[in-house]
């Protein structure tokens, strides 16, 4: 399903909700960047980003949040981390031949 414009804003007074119940009292800003931190944090896109936060480019966007998108350095370390990563037990057992 897709998030449009106006479910965006729904999920930030969603978001302004939480706080109030939890008696969080953050502003505007504060709030904005929580929800950019978790979107970012969950894989989300530049334009997903600026979509939800209602920013007029994804230049905004980038400008405001670009250091909390995982670096090039981070990708690299991750995917060798998988690389190098012994394989998981598929629960199969090996057999040898003998011989």
């Amino acid at each position: 399903m897709r998030l449009t414009p106006a479910g965006a804003h729904e999920r930030r007074l969603q978001l302004h909700g939480v706080c109030a119940v939890n008696r969080l009292r953050l502003g505007e800003p504060l709030v904005l960047q929580l929800l950019a931190s978790a979107l970012i944090a969950g894989g989300a896109s530049v334009k997903q980003v600026q979509m939800v936060l209602g920013h007029a480019s994804a230049v905004v966007t980038l400008r405001t949040y670009a250091h909390l998108w995982p670096g090039d350095d981070d990708r690299t370390r991750s995917i060798i981390d998988v690389v190098l990563s012994p394989p998981k037990d598929s629960g199969r057992t090996e057999t040898t031949i003998d011989g």
